[in-house]
C-alpha cells in the first residue's frame, strides 16, 4: 500500500499526484497522456472516451504478449461471411493442433463461397468415420456425413442413391477443381440372394455410371458365376468405389471387391 497524503499540502505532494496536460480543461474527447506533478508523462493516455497505453501490460505480474492484431481477432465478423466467437485458437510453429475430439469444420457455410483447404495434411493412425445405415431395403448415400458406408441389405432389389450436398455445389466455386471419392460395403442379411439397383442416368445429379454398364444385376456382378447363376450367401461383402469429377453431378462406380466372406 502506498503512503496517504492525508494532512499534505498539494506544494507538499505534488510529485506524487497524477494529472493530463490540458490547459486546464480536464478531460475531454482527445487523448491526454496521464503524467506526475513534476512533468514526468506515463504510457497511458485517457480520454471520456477510451485508453491507449503505448507500452508494456502486465495481468496479475504476467506480460500480455498479444499483438493488436490477435486481440483484434478475439471477436472477427467480416465482409466474407465468417464469424468467430470470442475465442482464442493459438498453434505455436511446427506444433500440433488439438482439439479434445472435437472436429474443425472447413465446410462453407454460403452459397458461392469454396470450402476451405488444408494443405501439406498427412492422416494420422485413426480410421474414417464409419456410416452405418444398418439394416436397409434401399441405401442411400449423403457425402456430407462421410466418404464411407456399409449397408446390411434385405431386399431383393435394393436401391443405390448418391445425394449432391451444398458444400460440394459450392466448390463449383473454388480456384482449383475438387474431385470426390466414396466407398461402400454392401453386406449380405441372413437371408442372402440380395441384389443391388442402381439408378438410371438423366437424373438432376448422382447418376452412377460402371464401366460398360458393368454389375447392373446379379449375373455380371459376382465373380463365382456358374452356369446356372450364383447367389451370394448370408454375410458375403461387396465394395465399391466411387468417384465424381463434377460437383457430384455423375458419380464413376468401380466395384474393387465381390463375395467376401467375413468372420464375425
Amino acid at each position: 500500500m502506498g503512503t496517504p497524503l492525508t494532512g499534505q499540502t498539494p506544494s507538499e505532494s505534488y510529485i506524487d499526484l497524477l494529472k493530463i496536460s490540458n490547459s486546464n480543461t480536464g478531460l475531454n474527447s482527445t487523448l491526454k497522456r496521464v503524467g506526475d506533478g513534476g512533468g514526468t508523462d506515463s504510457i497511458i493516455s485517457i480520454s471520456t472516451s477510451g485508453v491507449d497505453v503505448s507500452g508494456a501490460i502486465s495481468l496479475s505480474g504476467t506480460s500480455l504478449i498479444a499483438s493488436v492484431d490477435d486481440l483484434n481477432k478475439l471477436n472477427r465478423s467480416v465482409s466474407d461471411g465468417i464469424f468467430q466467437s470470442n475465442k482464442v485458437l493459438t498453434v505455436d510453429s511446427n506444433r500440433g493442433l488439438f482439439t479434445l475430439g472435437g472436429d474443425i469444420d472447413l465446410i462453407s457455410n454460403g452459397g458461392g463461397v469454396s470450402n476451405g483447404t488444408i494443405s501439406n495434411f498427412g492422416a494420422g493412425p485413426f480410421g474414417y468415420v464409419m456410416n452405418n445405415l444398418g439394416l436397409v431395403s434401399s441405401i442411400s448415400i449423403n457425402p456430407e456425413t462421410g466418404p464411407v458406408f456399409k449397408a446390411t441389405i434385405t431386399s431383393s432389389s435394393t436401391t443405390v442413391s448418391i445425394s449432391t450436398p451444398t458444400f460440394i455445389l459450392n466448390d463449383y466455386y473454388a480456384a482449383t477443381d475438387r474431385a470426390y471419392w466414396l466407398r461402400l460395403v454392401v453386406v449380405q442379411d441372413g437371408s442372402g440372394s440380395r441384389d443391388l439397383s442402381w439408378p438410371a442416368t438423366g437424373q438432376a445429379n448422382g447418376n452412377i455410371h460402371f464401366p460398360s454398364g458393368q454389375w447392373t444385376s446379379a449375373l455380371n456382378r459376382y465373380p463365382k458365376l456358374t452356369p446356372s447363376g450364383y447367389a451370394p450367401t448370408s454375410g458375403e461383402m461387396d465394395i465399391f468405389d466411387f468417384y465424381s469429377y463434377d460437383h457430384g453431378i455423375n458419380w464413376i462406380g468401380q466395384r474393387i471387391a465381390s463375395g467376401v466372406l467375413r468372420n464375425g
